[in-house]
């Protein structure tokens, strides 16, 4: 049963054998088990009660599968067994170095990479144990609108010469599958435009470092500054012309020293990541280094140590054409979603797990990719589109300022509804006459109107016309008898968790306040319709916001 787990006995222990369903599929087969509950190692024997030695049984047998173990030796030792598959399964290189990093990306990878304009990188510390780290390079495929990793690779060290080794190394095996050479637009024309990346100065140097390289026998005019030769550039100079700071980094770095910085720094120091001319930039350069030493020493090394985070945030300082700047990603998130994806596979993995549930996952992504390409068939229901996702964060940014659950405030905004006459009804009938909230269950008291069902399922929000981000005004409308929830609302108010107000004609409509205030309003959804079979099932959603 052991053997059956094949690669994933790489990182098995006791606990998590017992959570892999193929493991506890042949358990209960060899066990003929037919229990509600599954089976123990100890049914099967019982010394395997004693968790110390299951453990030494799996290491013995990990020891013989795998005998240069599960470090950098191993991961030498799965090169050498890939050199055995057939020509057009295995994809190694080797360059004689004894630089420690391994390097994991297919043909198809090196294309998707060759082809692509806007990247971001980032680094995992999190995925693999030990010395190692996870670097990856990113970007978003536009035809299949899904976020792919084109590069993955594992590495020792952070610095910047160990970065410039591995970006040339990268790019070395990238032109090699591709017969594409690495470009970059202010340099050939083409190619790359943006790089965005968070502040690990490691990173940033080794990246102009590598451009730098590109460039020695390069003797041409840089079409940004023609006064100057692409081959006289330093690293800080290329990344003027191509690199951008995740923002989301920047603002969370800013946060950690709000504790230290008065309200004023802060907004100095968030006022110079723009796309436009700051109004008064020595200002805010003299507010923030007054505002003490914590706020002295970040604009030190935004200045001086490193020099080339105040260009990658502030675009008049940048030599990025302002419109390539506009178009490009602002934050490094899709790398943030690939960790995510793939740490959901594990986290705290050897070497060797690391590179093996990596190569799964972006063999998965793979396939999924080429199905859609070939059938058609995406992913999910609906296709992350640019107008979709700018939706989901507009909503999301509502959500963090508000403190509450959003519904489809972004839609509300754009497609603001006009009052129809069944509305205008419905706002005369919904005058407070007096308490229902008190009325039972099926109480001849609860007012009953002969409303359309449509209006179950529909947000009305009344006077968006006018400046709605100043002025924002929201309501749900339900109106119809109290059903039968008692359960329900029984088991929320044991658990303490909020109450169903009863169900009744009610219109409730919250006044707002700025965008720029600590908390804004949408609709709530407590007022809940009751169930009918007439109604449309998205008025469910709901019901399923007040148990969140």
């Amino acid at each position: 049963m052991l053997i059956g787990m094949n690669w994933k006995l790489a990182d098995a222990t006791p606990r998590n054998i017992m959570t892999n369903s193929g493991f506890t599929d042949a358990l209960c087969r060899h066990l003929g088990w037919n229990h509600p509950f599954g089976p123990a190692l100890s049914d099967l024997h019982p010394s395997l009660g004693n968790t110390d030695h299951v453990r030494r049984l799996i290491d013995d047998l990990r020891l013989k599968i795998f005998p240069s173990g599960t470090g950098f030796e191993g991961a030498q030792f799965l090169v050498e067994q890939q050199q055995l598959s057939p020509p057009d399964e295995h994809h190694l290189m080797d360059d004689g170095s004894t630089f420690h990093f391994i390097i994991c990306m297919s043909r198809t990878m090196s294309k998707f990479l060759m082809e692509t304009e806007y990247v971001t990188i980032d680094t995992s510390f999190k995925r693999v144990h030990h010395k190692w780290q996870e670097f990856e390079i990113e970007s978003w495929d536009r035809e299949t609108m899904r976020s792919v990793v084109a590069v993955r690779a594992f590495t020792t060290s952070q610095t910047a010469q160990a970065h410039l080794i591995l970006l040339s190394r990268i790019f070395q095996i990238a032109t090699t599958d591709t017969g594409i050479p690495v470009q970059f637009r202010h340099i050939h024309g083409m190619g790359f435009s943006v790089w965005v990346a968070d502040a690990h100065k490691g990173q940033a140097l080794g990246l102009g470092m590598f451009c730098v390289a590109l460039c020695a026998d390069i003797d041409k005019f840089c079409p940004y500054e023609p006064s100057r030769l692409l081959n006289s550039l330093d690293p800080y100079d290329h990344l003027r012309r191509f690199f951008r700071l995740c923002l989301v980094h920047f603002d969370r770095n800013i946060r950690q020293l709000r504790s230290h910085i008065s309200k004023e720094v802060n907004d100095a120091m968030h006022s110079l990541a723009s796309s436009d001319v700051h109004p008064d930039l020595n200002s805010a350069l003299s507010i923030i280094d007054q505002g003490g030493k914590k706020a002295q020493a970040w604009l030190k090394d935004k200045l001086t140590g490193s020099k080339f985070v105040l260009p990658a945030i502030y675009q008049p300082q940048s030599l990025i054409p302002y419109l390539i700047w506009k178009s490009a990603p602002s934050s490094s998130n899709g790398n943030e979603q690939s960790h995510r994806n793939v740490n959901r596979d594990g986290v705290g993995l050897t070497i060797l797990a690391g590179i093996m549930r990596g190569m799964q996952f972006d063999a998965r992504l793979e396939a999924s990719r080429k199905l859609f390409k070939t059938q058609g068939i995406f992913s999910r229901d609906q296709m992350a589109t640019h107008f979709r996702r700018s939706e989901k964060a507009f909503n999301r940014n509502f959500f963090n300022i508000s403190g509450g659950s959003t519904k489809n405030c972004f839609t509300a905004l754009l497609f603001p509804p006009t009052l129809t006459d069944s509305d205008t009804h419905l706002l005369a009938a919904f005058e407070p006459t007096e308490n229902t909230d008190d009325v039972p269950n099926n109480s001849p008291k609860a007012q009953q109107l002969p409303v359309p069902t449509e209006h179950f399922d529909r947000e009305t929000w009344p006077n968006m016309q006018q400046e709605p981000f100043k002025n924002l005004i929201g309501g749900y409308v339900s109106t119809a008898q109290r059903s039968t929830y008692s359960s329900l609302e029984g088991a929320l108010i044991k658990t303490k968790r909020r109450k169903l107000i009863p169900f009744g004609p009610r219109f409730q409509v919250q006044a707002q306040a700025s965008i720029g205030s600590s908390r804004i309003y949408e609709p709530r959804t407590q007022d809940l319709a009751p169930f009918d079979e007439t109604m449309h099932t998205s008025s469910f959603s709901s019901l399923f916001g007040a148990l969140e």
